[in-house]
């Protein structure tokens, strides 16, 4: 049997016989004795849904136990089948319940020859999931295949990962944050714990960080500051990683997640995504998370355009309400904070005065919502400080494809100077591996990194990068205060 890893999303389509997926045939199945017929069963293949997550959810032992009897209960079942199909047979492994099975074919089978098989190959039972639940199919051809062009299987199978999906883009805003968090804390942080977890010994920061996340208390607030801000093994763990591996920032990102700020993880998401060039379990996770925060912000700006609809016919009392029962479902979200204080605003005729007295309250829940949100333009805002403008530089970057390299170094620059060192971190990092001096007119992103590093009580990580750095963190240093005292 053949063994393709890849998502069972994807399976979907693969399943299908396509040119561009051409699989080699199995070696032929033995004829039944005393007969001349050509074997029955062609290409079969199993479909797993990922490697580096089957290597810790299932006991390698039990899969290549389970393949054996597995192809053994498919040749024994179809070895003298006469009709022409192709035949997916799909599993669902819940962590802690039994295998869930659906039998489908192009074309059908008869009921009852249907049901005789789904028995005998129900027999073999796949690996437990230790970590988290699993899917898996197992597909071949039998004869000659289905007909060409024919693609629902007969009776069509319910894909769990198709399900979810649907579920996730109907669901209101409360239950998407609600499938979020789980997405985060129950599934994807067991599994990113327990593959940093298995690596040598040498790298302390990601074995380290395997420990302290599987040590995390989810039923209660994380201290972000604590297990990833200031936390050396963190930085460490991200330096220890491949080049292309976000397995250490989307850590940060999934706790963010795991504490309803959803609105934080997707500006890291942004700029961490880019940066993900292996095909690993990180990669994996961090498409999910591109839809499923995707979807989230689209019910935040679906929100604030009913509420600016009504605003905008006089309605104010009534966008208000549409606004707090948002924030009710989700209260940190920076932009139906400023919606609400503009909405209250125009309410009050534009007073200024007004606006003295609902700006403090708003700037509070929009900046614990987002550090880096850039108020709206066109609004009064009572904050002429430095902080503020420097804020409204953020939404002129990235509008021209031919400058994005250099826009994000200027986004890092911005961030740090509005001290998100952890953010501006994580740029300084990217840009250090991935750009060419010349975009970051020859400028020493490590110093920049470090600086980070040291205002965050991460100061040990300069005794991985050798030379001395204590001058060049000094200017980085002196060019802040600068920057912020113009």
């Amino acid at each position: 049997m053949r063994v393709r890893w890849m998502h069972l999303m994807a399976a979907v389509a693969v399943i299908g016989v396509s040119a561009s997926l051409a699989m080699a045939a199995d070696p032929p199945a033995r004829k039944p004795a005393g007969s001349g017929a050509k074997p029955a069963i062609r290409d079969l293949e199993l479909v797993l849904d990922n490697a580096e997550v089957a290597s810790v959810n299932m006991d390698p032992q039990a899969l290549e136990a389970w393949k054996k009897a597995i192809t053994e209960a498919v040749r024994e079942t179809f070895i003298n089948h006469t009709g022409n199909r192709d035949v997916l047979f799909f599993i669902r492994v819940p962590k802690g319940g039994a295998p869930e099975y659906q039998l489908g074919a192009r074309s059908a089978f008869d009921p009852a020859e249907r049901e005789k098989a789904l028995a005998r190959l129900r027999q073999t039972v796949p690996p437990a999931a230790k970590l988290v639940d699993y899917e898996l199919a197992i597909k071949f051809k039998l004869n000659q295949g289905g007909p060409a062009g024919k693609e629902i299987f007969d009776p069509p199978i319910v894909f769990p990962g198709v399900q979810y999906r649907k579920k996730f883009i109907a669901a209101g805003l409360a239950e998407k944050k609600k499938m979020l968090e789980n997405f985060a804390g129950k599934e994807a942080l067991p599994v990113l714990a327990a593959i940093m977890g298995r690596v040598d010994p040498k790298f302390e920061g990601l074995r380290t960080m395997s420990k302290t996340i599987q040590g995390l208390d989810l039923s209660k607030p994380v201290n972000v500051g604590k297990v990833c801000v200031a936390n050396y093994h963190y930085w460490r763990a991200m330096v220890e990683t491949p080049r292309g591996d976000q397995a250490v920032p989307l850590a940060r990102i999934l706790v963010d997640i795991v504490n309803g700020r959803m609105d934080w993880a997707l500006r890291e998401h942004i700029v961490v995504f880019p940066f993900s060039t292996t095909n690993g379990v990180s990669h994996h996770y961090l498409a999910k998370l591109q839809w499923m925060l995707g979807e989230f912000a689209r019910d935040i700006d679906k929100a604030v355009s009913e509420a600016r609809a009504l605003a905008k016919t006089g309605k104010h009392k009534e966008a208000l309400s549409q606004v707090d029962k948002a924030l009710a479902e989700y209260p940190y979200s920076a932009k139906l904070h400023f919606i609400k204080y503009q909405t209250s605003l125009e309410a009050a005729g534009g007073d200024k005065a007004k606006a003295g007295e609902l700006w403090p309250l708003c700037k509070r829940g929009v900046l614990d919502s987002d550090p880096l949100y850039p108020f709206e333009k066109g609004v009064f805002v009572p904050d002429e400080s430095f902080w503020a403008k420097k804020r409204m530089e953020i939404p002129g970057l990235f509008q021209n494809k031919d400058t994005m390299k250099k826009d994000l170094v200027n986004y890092a620059d911005i961030s740090l100077t509005l001290e998100q060192l952890a953010f501006s971190a994580q740029l300084y990092w990217y840009i250090s591996n991935f750009f060419k001096p010349e975009v970051y007119d020859n400028r020493n992103m490590v110093s920049h990194f470090l600086y980070c590093m040291e205002k965050m009580g991460a100061g040990k990580m300069k005794s991985h990068f050798a030379g001395q750095w204590d001058d060049e963190i000094r200017a980085v240093g002196a060019r802040m205060w600068k920057e912020q005292n113009p």
